[in-house]
């Protein structure tokens, strides 16, 4: 079975792209909220994520952000082999 190796915990800018590196991790699990009313604010997680195919997970608990976020980066997330992005497990 696998094991859970090591886990890091990064300062970023949850809404700028480019402040997020996320090469090199299996996984990146978004927990920076507040999720509520930010349909129109970038997710630079999600988008770094998507750009460098590493798997993403949020707890957004925002039915409209969450639909923002699927519509604005589905098409993306599926080029090149795709990558896997669970949105809204709050």
């Amino acid at each position: 079975s696998a094991q859970l190796q090591q886990v890091n915990f990064v300062s970023l800018n949850r809404e700028d792209a480019s402040s997020v590196s996320p090469k090199g991790y299996d996984l990146v699990v978004h927990t920076a909220g507040p999720f509520q009313g930010k349909v129109n604010a970038p997710n630079g997680v999600l988008e770094a994520c998507v750009k460098d195919k590493v798997p993403y997970v949020d707890v957004c608990d925002d039915y409209c952000t969450a639909m923002a976020a699927k519509a604005k980066y589905s098409d993306q997330a599926k080029e090149d082999g795709g990558v896997s992005c669970i949105v809204s497990t709050g």
